[in-house]
C-alpha cells in the first residue's frame, strides 16, 4: 500500500475539523445578544425599575375627573356663597376649603392605589427579567456544552488522523 491510499481519511479527518470548527464560530455568534433582544432586556429592566411605562398618562387620567369635580364643587361652594351674600365671609372660605380637602383626599387616595398598582406592575416586570436572564443562561450553558463536545470531537478527528497516518506508515514498512 502506498501513502495516497491514506489521503481520502486524511481529507475526511480535516473536513470534519472545518466542518466541528465552523459549527463552533456559529455556536459563538449564538452566544452574542441581537439587537432585538437587547431592547427586550433594557426595556423590561426599565419596567423592573420604574413600573409601568404608562403610569403617568394612567395617573392623570385617573385624577382629571376628581379635580374637574373639585372644581365643581368649588364653583358650587361660591355660588352658594354669592346667592346667601356671604361671598367675603369665613363660611364661604370655610365651604371652598372643604370642597378642597375633599378633592384632595379624593386625589391622595388615588395616587396611593395607582401608586401600589405601580409597584406590583414593578414586581411582575422583575419577575419577567429574571425569568428571562435564567433563560438566556440556560441557553449560554447548552451552548457551551455543545462546544466542548465538537471540541472534544476534533481531538479525536485529530487523533484518527494520526492512527491512520502511521497505520498507512506502518503498512508499507512491512515487506
Amino acid at each position: 500500500m502506498s501513502w495516497w491510499m491514506a489521503v481520502p481519511a486524511v481529507l475526511q479527518g480535516l473536513g470534519s475539523l472545518y466542518g466541528k470548527n465552523e459549527q463552533i464560530k456559529a455556536l459563538e455568534k449564538q452566544k452574542q445578544m441581537g439587537k432585538y433582544e437587547k431592547e427586550y432586556f433594557n426595556r423590561m429592566e426599565s419596567e423592573a425599575r420604574e413600573g409601568d411605562p404608562l403610569y403617568q398618562q394612567k395617573l392623570n387620567q385617573a385624577i382629571s375627573p376628581i379635580r374637574q369635580q373639585g372644581q365643581f364643587m368649588q364653583q358650587r361652594a361660591t355660588g352658594t356663597a354669592i346667592q346667601q351674600g356671604l361671598e367675603n365671609s369665613i363660611i364661604a372660605d370655610e365651604l371652598r376649603n372643604r370642597a378642597s380637602r375633599i378633592t384632595m383626599g379624593q386625589i391622595s387616595q388615588t395616587s396611593e392605589r395607582m401608586a401600589i398598582q405601580n409597584a406590583e406592575y414593578r414586581r411582575q416586570a422583575q419577575g419577567r427579567l429574571d425569568q428571562a436572564r435564567l433563560s438566556r443562561e440556560e441557553k449560554l450553558r447548552g451552548i457551551a456544552q455543545q462546544q466542548a463536545g465538537l471540541k472534544s470531537g476534533m481531538v479525536g478527528d485529530v487523533i484518527g488522523i494520526g492512527a491512520g497516518l502511521v497505520s498507512q506508515y506502518a503498512s508499507r514498512q512491512q515487506p
